[in-house]
């Protein structure tokens, strides 16, 4: 005869046999009733090495089974993370690498343009070590610097042309002086940064960064010529500018203003076109400083080792 399971209510006795589940503090067990009432035998269901809940107060029926209340918990936290991390937005590498150097640069006054300077960036910025495969040199941070310069400045020029405030060779003149005074805060470690901007394996992004910078001052001023003054312009802009990094390396005036003007005069030959030939020819003469100072600053480097 197939048993019943009931519960004992009471005082009253059962006339047959019946299996009782009862749960306690400590294990899940039935207990077999003799006929009179009095118990037979204890039968634990659960196999060998299986572990048991305790803990009556944290233990409840879950579908059918039993669960205590912390794993429950933890089961839940563990969903929400795995919920928070699908739900967390796709990083591109260039959005991570740009990231991962723009927090590098608060470490440039310290470590200089270098790697260790990335490799703290990539700490204060949250991210596995293993990133830094993305990273080929301390150049990567000179050129993630001049690329965000060169945005910040044409951000600068069209805000001054919505204005309507100045125009013109006015407006060349003051964008490559916001320009160059991002680069004043770095003026202490700037020529690090133009030293390996000479090297072999950065030239090209170096004259990459340059020429864009002065393709963006001529546009933004209205430039559309497309002969070869378009090239001219573009190469004596780059190069007066260059010459004034230049010379700010060995500037001592307050804020650099000796800087300032210097650049403010060599811009002022661009009043016309006409005075370009002019100024192309005082150009290619600082082109022989600007080199000569860069490999100064490679030697000085080089000997410091």
């Amino acid at each position: 005869m197939q048993r019943l399971l009931t519960l004992r209510v009471g005082t009253s006795r059962l006339n047959r046999a019946v299996n009782l589940c009862q749960l306690n503090s400590n294990k899940l067990t039935f207990k077999r009733y003799a006929t009179n009432g009095q118990p037979k035998e204890t039968i634990d269901p659960l196999p060998k090495n299986t572990v048991k809940l305790t803990g009556s107060e944290n233990v409840r029926s879950v579908y059918g089974a039993l669960a205590s209340a912390t794993e429950t918990k933890n089961n839940t936290n563990t969903s929400n993370k795995t919920s928070a991390s699908q739900d967390a937005p796709f990083q591109s590498e260039s959005d991570l690498r740009d990231n991962v150097l723009r927090e590098s640069l608060k470490f440039v006054e310290e470590l200089g343009w270098t790697i260790d300077a990335i490799r703290a960036g990539i700490r204060t910025s949250n991210q596995s070590s293993t990133i830094e495969g993305l990273f080929s040199s301390g150049y990567d941070l000179v050129d993630y610097f001049q690329r965000d310069a060169n945005s910040k400045m044409s951000a600068y020029m069209k805000e001054q042309v919505k204005k309507g405030e100045i125009q013109g060779t006015r407006l060349l003149i003051d964008s490559l002086k916001y320009r160059l005074g991002l680069v004043i805060p770095y003026a202490s470690t700037w020529g690090q940064a133009m030293a390996q901007g000479a090297l072999p394996q950065n030239s090209m992004r170096s004259w990459k960064s340059i020429l864009e910078l002065s393709s963006d001052a001529w546009h933004g001023i209205g430039d559309t010529s497309t002969d070869i003054n378009w090239y001219t312009k573009r190469l004596v802009v780059a190069t007066v500018y260059k010459s004034a990094e230049v010379y700010m390396l060995q500037d001592q005036s307050q804020e650099k203003l000796d800087t300032m003007d210097f650049l403010e005069r060599r811009l002022n030959d661009f009043q016309t076109l006409g005075s370009l030939r002019n100024t192309m020819t005082k150009s290619l003469s600082d082109t022989a400083q600007i080199t000569s100072g860069i490999f100064s600053v490679i030697r000085n480097l080089t000997s410091r080792r």
